[in-house]
């Protein structure tokens, strides 16, 4: 063979694995990421996994960096420590890169960095319903318990410890909401607390240790939690129609999701064993 024609051949090669790639790639990345089922397992995928005890980085099957479903709190969450430094990290669901999140609660998003100041234990979570990923480093663990509290699927009211009601920030824009159509029509009052405990609270007007703040809810209408860290202030506000990208504890159709419950046919597995 000449060497031109071994060039020519290496180049339809080439061609063949891009093909190939690109096939693998468009089969596993779903053009529906609103019904990818809850999933099985969800791990913290990134350059941080060694100190965890991973064999290695951006490892999606590695045990030692996946998060926990919580039922209680509807929540996959994990606390891992970490030393000082600069990492990227993503959610990799079912122990594959098939589905995946990244930055801003994107499908296939960017890498989400995460840098420490010093070594410390750090805080994880992906919530199913909402597709977002962060950590307590980046994000605040903002809650807002309140008199409604049980009526959501929390053990009970006034628990800042319950992230059924957690305030949330997919977009990145420093704004945290939660919204929630399965409060009952009736009076309720709720604060903002920080950390999932009363040590650091706020209340009406943006007071820390301020009063309750009380709100309505009318038959059928969406309730809608935003908090502004910059001013500590809490907004609740009602709608009778429920905002597209906001929801957080009802599907498409208007019922309860479950949230990232992994099917009741597949029992969750030990991640720790």
């Amino acid at each position: 063979m000449t060497s031109k024609s071994k060039n020519i051949s290496r180049f339809i090669l080439l061609l063949l694995g891009v093909w190939l790639l690109t096939a693998v790639t468009s089969q596993a990345q779903t053009d529906d990421p609103a019904a990818i089922p809850p999933p099985q397992s969800v791990t913290i995928a990134g350059t941080l996994q060694p100190q965890l005890g991973c064999s290695g980085e951006w490892n999606t099957t590695c045990a030692e960096s996946q998060l926990q479903y919580d039922a209680e709190d509807d929540l996959w969450i994990a606390t891992f420590d970490l030393t000082a430094g600069d990492y990227e990290y993503k959610a990799a669901l079912n122990g594959s890169w098939d589905d995946n999140y990244g930055l801003n609660a994107e499908y296939y998003g960017p890498n989400i960095p995460l840098s420490l100041p010093e070594d410390g234990p750090v805080t994880f979570w992906y919530d199913h319903k909402t597709r977002w990923v962060s950590d307590s480093v980046n994000s605040l663990v903002a809650n807002v318990p309140g008199s409604f509290q049980d009526e959501i699927g929390c053990p009970g009211d006034w628990q800042p410890d319950c992230l059924r009601s957690l305030l949330q920030d997919p977009n990145g824009d420093g704004v945290y909401t939660f919204i929630t159509a399965l409060i009952p029509a009736g009076e309720y009052e709720a604060k903002v607390a920080l950390n999932q405990s009363w040590d650091e609270n706020y209340g009406a007007g943006g007071e820390q240790d301020g009063p309750n703040i009380p709100f309505s809810v009318a038959e059928n209408q969406a309730v809608i939690f935003t908090y502004d860290p910059a001013s500590n202030l809490l907004t609740i506000e009602t709608s009778d129609d429920i905002p597209d990208g906001l929801i957080t504890d009802l599907d498409q159709a208007g019922g309860p999701t479950g949230g990232g419950m992994p099917p009741p046919a597949a029992p969750m597995p030990d991640l720790w064993d």
